[in-house]
């Protein structure tokens, strides 16, 4: 990962993750449509032989189900998603997010 947000939430996630799996559990990774899920999967299947470090960009996410012409629209459906996804998944590890 590239940047300081990047760098900082996969590391927190990766310690959520050992502690679970300490703990007997599974690790958890947040869904693509959120841009750490969206992080986590690219560094997970990108070609190793052309593997670049990524910042966080709206070109990593879960396209929309319905697509959106309109740039700024489609950014603002995103957002919306990614909020709505990372909450329901902090609400399943137990953790508050707060924005």
């Amino acid at each position: 990962m590239e940047g300081y947000t990047e760098s900082a939430a996969t590391g927190i996630l990766a310690g959520i993750n050992l502690a679970r799996m300490l703990a007997g559990e599974e690790p958890a990774v947040p869904p693509p449509t959120t841009m750490l899920g969206a992080l986590c999967r690219y560094v997970h299947t990108a070609d190793p032989e052309h593997f670049q470090p990524m910042n966080a960009n709206f070109g990593l996410l879960e396209p929309l189900e319905r697509p959106e012409r309109d740039k700024q629209r489609k950014k603002e459906l995103l957002v919306e998603r990614a909020l709505a996804d990372m909450d329901a998944f902090a609400r399943e590890m137990r953790v508050e997010v707060t924005a």
